[in-house]
C-alpha cells in the first residue's frame, strides 16, 4: 500500500482460515489534514495456506480530522468603575476543532487580572475566564487581552475608566470644621479675605481629591500671589493663582479614606 506515492506496507497478508467480512488490513494515521493519494498494489504472491491469490476490496474508511479553532467571545469594555472598587466581565475561549490546544498563558494591561491563565481546552470544549478590573487611579485604562496558546496568539480589546468614589461636595468658607490662622478679614464669613503672608488654612476631608475655590484680585497695590498646599503632612506644593475666581486642584489619586490638607 502506497500513501503519497510513498510504501507505507509491504506484505500485508489477507489470509484467513475461514471466512470474514468488512475487516481491516491496513490504517494509516497521522496525515496532515488535506488531499491525499493512496494505492494497493496486488502483488500475486500468498500466504502457503491459501489456495489462491484473488483480493476482493470491500472500501476505504477515512477519517476527517480537523485541527483546534480558537474562538475567543465576550465584552471587556467596562465603562466607569468607581475608585478602588472591582468590576468583573467574562470572556469565553472555545475550541470548535476536534483536537486538544493549550493556554500558555494570558497577559493584560495595569488595572486587569484573570481568574484563569493556562491549562488545556479540549475539542468541542471551552473556558470561562473571569476579568476583573479594578482601578486605584482616577484614569482612563486601556489596552489589550492577549491570550498565547498551542495555535497560535489572539487578542480583543480591554478598556475601562477609573471615577472618583465620592460626590464632589462643596464645603463653605464658614464651615466650623476649617481652622483659619493668620490676619483674615471675615466681614463676610462665606468670603473671607486675606492679603498677608502665613494665613493658613486647615481642614480634614473624606475622600479621593479635594479642589479649591480662589478669587485673586492681585490689584495696583499686589504683586503675584503664591500659595502652597499640603496633604497629609507631605511635600509643599507651590501654586500661582490667576485673575479672577479660579478653581485649583490640591489633590487628587489619593487612596480612599481620611485626609489632611493644608493651605498657606
Amino acid at each position: 500500500v502506497y500513501v503519497d506515492g510513498v510504501l507505507a506496507q509491504d506484505n500485508i497478508d489477507c489470509y484467513s482460515s475461514s471466512p470474514r467480512a468488512v475487516f481491516q488490513l491496513f490504517n494509516k494515521t497521522g496525515l496532515s489534514n488535506g488531499n491525499h493519494t493512496i494505492k494497493v498494489v496486488v502483488k500475486g504472491t500468498k500466504n502457503a495456506a491459501s489456495a489462491g491469490i484473488a483480493l476482493v476490496h470491500d472500501y476505504f474508511s477515512i477519517s476527517n480530522v480537523t485541527s483546534p479553532a480558537v474562538s475567543i467571545t465576550g465584552d471587556l469594555s467596562f465603562g466607569n468603575v468607581k475608585q478602588n472598587s472591582t468590576a468583573i466581565k467574562t470572556v469565553t475561549i472555545s475550541n470548535t476543532g476536534s483536537t486538544v490546544f493549550s493556554v500558555d498563558s494570558i497577559d493584560l494591561p495595569d488595572g486587569f487580572a484573570a481568574d484563569w491563565t493556562s491549562g488545556d481546552i479540549a475539542a468541542a470544549g471551552h473556558q470561562d475566564v473571569k476579568i476583573t478590573f479594578a482601578p486605584i487611579l482616577q484614569n482612563v485604562y486601556s489596552g489589550t487581552l492577549t491570550i498565547n496558546t498551542s495555535t497560535g496568539i489572539f487578542s480583543m480589546p480591554v478598556s475601562g475608566t477609573g471615577i472618583n468614589a465620592y460626590t464632589m461636595n462643596t464645603i463653605l468658607p464658614d464651615n466650623p470644621d476649617i481652622l483659619y490662622m493668620g490676619r483674615i478679614d471675615f466681614s463676610n464669613p462665606v468670603k473671607p479675605l486675606f492679603a498677608y503672608p502665613n494665613v493658613t488654612i486647615r481642614a480634614k476631608f473624606e475622600g479621593t481629591s479635594i479642589n479649591l475655590l480662589l478669587k485673586d484680585y492681585n490689584g495696583s497695590d499686589f504683586t503675584d500671589n503664591y500659595f502652597q498646599s499640603i496633604v497629609d503632612g507631605g511635600t509643599p506644593v507651590k501654586f500661582i493663582v490667576t485673575s479672577g475666581q479660579q478653581t485649583y486642584p490640591v489633590a487628587k489619586n489619593l487612596t480612599d479614606g481620611t485626609h489632611t490638607v493644608e493651605i498657606v
